[in-house]
């Protein structure tokens, strides 16, 4: 009894420290972690698949919400982050404000372009999506929502075109 008490107490101790060791802040210090991927396909205005280490990770863009296919927008939406993102090396940011994975299995992130330019801000600026509202806000959600704001003033992107 011992024994097995003391392995549940090792594997405990590591599983901890391997989860530690994996978690590394910004200057924000509310992103969970902070990996580079290379972005090998864009799925549609909100989702994408990275090359992440040895695997390949669908990413669901953090505080978005991109049209779906078939819907007002969606293509044009799709084709603005493939061609700011696909065949790019990204940083993919997590947030402390949300899970890991959304339902689906995908790992929720920031992406962030080799400029510095998050990508996700770049879609509302240009009136490709709408702010995502999330149960816990996001860390970014203020920047989001002025960003869909200014969008909206505009009419700029679907704003204008799907009204």
């Amino acid at each position: 009894m011992r024994a097995l008490a003391l392995l549940s107490l090792v594997v405990l101790v590591g599983v901890a420290g391997w989860l530690v060791a994996d978690r590394t802040t910004t200057s924000d210090d509310v992103d969970v972690f902070d990996r580079q991927g290379l972005v090998t396909r864009v799925v549609d205005g909100d989702t994408l698949r990275a090359r992440i280490g040895g695997s390949t990770e669908r990413v669901r863009l953090i505080g978005i919400d991109a049209p779906e296919r078939g819907e007002c927008y969606s293509t044009r939406s799709t084709a603005l982050l493939r061609g700011m993102a696909e065949g790019t090396v990204v940083r993919i940011l997590g947030d402390a404000t949300q899970q890991a994975r959304d339902r689906f299995g995908r790992l929720l992130a920031y992406v962030v372009l080799p400029d510095g330019i998050d990508a996700g801000r770049v879609l509302l600026v240009r009136g490709a999506a709408l702010v995502f509202e999330t149960r816990s806000a996001f860390a970014r959600h203020d920047a989001y929502a002025e960003a869909q704001a200014s969008a909206e003033r505009g009419a700029v992107g679907l704003h204008g075109a799907c009204r």
